[in-house]
């Protein structure tokens, strides 16, 4: 009997490793997996990265304030547990409603009174496959995770809409670029806005010379010379050495007039930001790094951020250490880099009206940390004061905040959907 019992308590845990083992668990179906992530905090980088997920249950509580948090399932989007690599979609707010453009280029809206109504997303027309013509991007699901083309941002300003997005230029070789459209919630047609002739070359015989994934993308308006400007992100596409070529948009933060036409760079040296805040007259951006080193950044004109000769990161496959302090080297030092990396997002400043004890705080979104980082930084944001990590427990791949509502709404990954993050109500 004791013998039974014994065998049977060993095949229960060789079972349970089992799945926390990445390829079992993939192969889970995906309601199995969500009940696994939200009941017993299973995730596909478990056993890796266990040590993020020590206060899962302190969440919606905070150190400071106390949070209501909601999921809602969308529509029109391909959530990463059902097996999507395109980054799940981008949102925005414009008056009452939310935007959404999904990973393969689906726009919708929710009108934030219907925000628990799934039924309630509306689908928009679009001209996207008139201007975009690559098949590439309106996939559901990419051949490899090295073409992952896709929008990278939504902006709304002033009455239009911006969507940048990798953009094939000639045969097989892409840049990052934007399309602008007058915003009309009937039918939206986009016209080219932005894009620049140099490129990277997709290549699959050689994956490693082709990334679509370090694309940057990101966009804000930033008040420059008393004029309205737009700000881009791009990333090198893994071609490295773009970052520190001065002839070349690749691995840049770009300044762009709004009509389109004019554009330079702003800074250099950067490989892959995700995330891009202006705060207070301080670009603030996020950047991945290579194996761990990703990176916040305090975004100064003219100035080089050492990607990649510098970088706190090591290399893939060979592990080749990059040199790490970036000032002794002539370059810009991070504000923080996170080692391990945790898939740096999105960042967010936070307004007063929200709760008086964030304010003025940066909320950093993450993926692969499945977080958000509530950052306290000095009067010049050239230092982290403190940081408070909120465990959300799903990839989050972009954010944005509503004054009417004063709640934050997050897109989140492996469930494909919106998450609406407020104050917590008194009972």
């Amino acid at each position: 009997m004791k013998r039974k019992v014994f065998f049977g308590l060993l095949v229960l845990l060789i079972f349970i490793l089992a799945l926390k083992s990445k390829q079992i668990y993939r192969m889970l179906p995906y309601d199995a997996r969500i009940v696994l992530k939200e009941n017993f905090n299973w995730s596909i980088d478990y056993m890796k990265y266990s040590v993020f997920y020590l206060n899962y249950k302190d969440f919606p509580e905070t150190a400071l304030i106390n949070l209501d948090f909601d999921k809602i399932r969308l529509l029109h989007v391909t959530n990463a547990l059902a097996g999507g690599r395109k980054a799940v979609g981008y949102i925005d707010i414009y008056n009452d409603k939310i935007i959404i453009v999904s990973g393969y280029g689906k726009f919708s809206y929710i009108n934030k009174k219907d925000i628990t109504q799934k039924s309630k997303q509306v689908e928009i027309r679009t001209n996207l496959k008139n201007i975009i013509k690559d098949d590439l991007f309106f996939l559901k699901k990419s051949p490899s995770l090295f073409e992952d083309i896709s929008p990278d941002d939504l902006l709304i300003h002033e009455d239009h809409l911006y969507m940048s997005y990798s953009k094939k230029i000639g045969k097989g070789c892409y840049n990052t670029s934007i399309i602008k459209a007058k915003l009309n919630l009937t039918n939206l047609i986009f016209k080219d806005f932005f894009t620049y002739p140099d490129c990277v070359h997709l290549n699959r015989s050689n994956r490693g010379s082709f990334n679509s994934q370090k694309n940057g993308g990101r966009m804000s308006i930033i008040e420059y010379d008393n004029k309205k400007k737009l700000l881009l992100t791009t990333g090198t596409f893994g071609n490295k050495s773009s970052a520190q070529d001065d002839n070349s948009y690749l691995g840049k933060v770009l300044l762009i007039d709004l009509n389109g036409y004019n554009s330079s760079i702003y800074a250099k040296g950067l490989r892959n930001q995700q995330g891009l805040v202006v705060v207070k007259g301080n670009i603030i951006t996020s950047s991945h790094g290579p194996v761990g080193g990703d990176e916040l950044n305090n975004i100064k004109l003219n100035q080089n951020y050492g990607w990649p000769i510098a970088s706190y990161g090591t290399s893939y496959g060979n592990k080749v250490l990059y040199k790490k302090n970036h000032d002794q080297n002539g370059f810009v030092e991070p504000i923080y880099s996170f080692v391990p990396a945790i898939g740096v997002s999105q960042l967010i400043n936070v307004k007063k009206n929200f709760n008086i004890l964030w304010n003025n705080n940066i909320l950093l979104t993450s993926l692969k940390g499945e977080s958000i980082f509530r950052l306290t930084m000095d009067k010049n944001y050239t230092r982290i004061i403190s940081k408070e990590r909120i465990i959300v427990n799903e990839r989050i791949r972009d954010i944005v905040y509503d004054n009417d509502t004063k709640s934050f709404y997050l897109l989140l990954e492996d469930s494909g959907s919106l998450g609406v993050l407020s104050n917590k109500k008194d009972d």
